[in-house]
């Protein structure tokens, strides 16, 4: 169709080659087939060039607003494969601290391409990739997840610390003392504070109401360097503290986790998935 309209327009089968980019002899065959497969002469051949039949004209205006809406399409996609890859990721506060840059500085490696970052706490970020704000997003929830692709990238583990002269730092405590205890916790809907009341629950125990609720890594460590309070948090939040001194681990249970990658169906899944898998291989 296309090449027939062509030759409307230019008027010659060689004509109409060129500006389609193919060989006179196959636009020939094809036209020839097409006439065929129609059981309609479409072509009047001449000396001087060809011209449409009168059949040839009404299928090449039919075929007109089909080919115009296919250039239209050829050009969209192209237009959005040449585009610039802008990849927003949505990541937990402990996954954007501590974790998440190794992973991006890897990715930008294996494909450059712009990147762009919102922090929430694990229910912010599976909203956020819900609602298509985020292409790709890493949480520590506990939970069943639903509706989303998801991918283990990691492991670990929450832990109890304390100021240096704490009583607790030399005791082994148990669940049930913990349970009894109001600790300083990070806010509802944290990856840490699920875990937490996940794996009391799990083993019988419904823990005491915080001491402290905070809404930041940094906040629930300055909490408990300066108070009596012991407070829960990711190995990744204490490393530097419990190295300097300024926290210690209390003896005792800890709790493991799983680090994981969530994205929807979309444009950008390619690359989202491409990223959860260069994670998961570096975890």
């Amino acid at each position: 169709m296309e090449i027939l309209a062509a030759v409307e327009d230019h008027g010659s089968i060689s004509a109409a080659a060129d500006v389609l980019g193919l060989s006179q002899p196959n636009a020939s065959r094809a036209l020839r087939r097409l006439e065929r497969s129609l059981r309609l002469p479409l072509l009047l051949r001449h000396p001087a060039g060809s011209s449409l039949t009168s059949h040839g004209r009404l299928i090449a205006s039919w075929a007109r607003p089909v080919l115009a809406t296919k250039d239209e399409l050829d050009g969209a996609l192209a237009s959005l494969t040449q585009a610039p890859r802008r990849l927003h990721l949505a990541a937990s506060q402990t996954i954007a601290e501590y974790v998440l840059p190794t992973w991006l500085s890897a990715f930008q490696a294996e494909l450059p391409g712009e990147v762009s970052l919102d922090v929430a706490n694990s229910v912010g970020v599976l909203s956020l990739v819900r609602s298509g704000a985020a292409h790709l997003g890493f949480v520590e929830s506990a939970g069943t997840i639903t509706g989303l692709h998801t991918l283990i990238v990691g492991r670990d583990r929450l832990v109890v610390v304390a100021r240096p002269g704490h009583p607790w730092r030399d005791t082994t405590i148990t669940l049930a003392e913990l349970a009894e205890m109001g600790l300083i916790m990070r806010e509802e809907g944290s990856g840490t504070r699920e875990a937490w009341e996940m794996a009391m629950a799990g083993a019988g125990y419904t823990p005491a109401p915080p001491a402290l609720e905070l809404s930041s890594n940094a906040a629930v460590r300055t909490a408990a360097q300066s108070t009596d309070h012991p407070a829960i948090l990711s190995e990744h939040a204490v490393r530097e503290a419990l190295n300097l001194g300024t926290l210690v681990r209390v003896p005792g249970p800890s709790f493991p986790r799983i680090l994981r990658a969530v994205w929807p169906d979309g444009p950008l899944e390619a690359e989202a998935r491409r990223l959860a898998e260069l994670a998961a291989r570096l975890a």
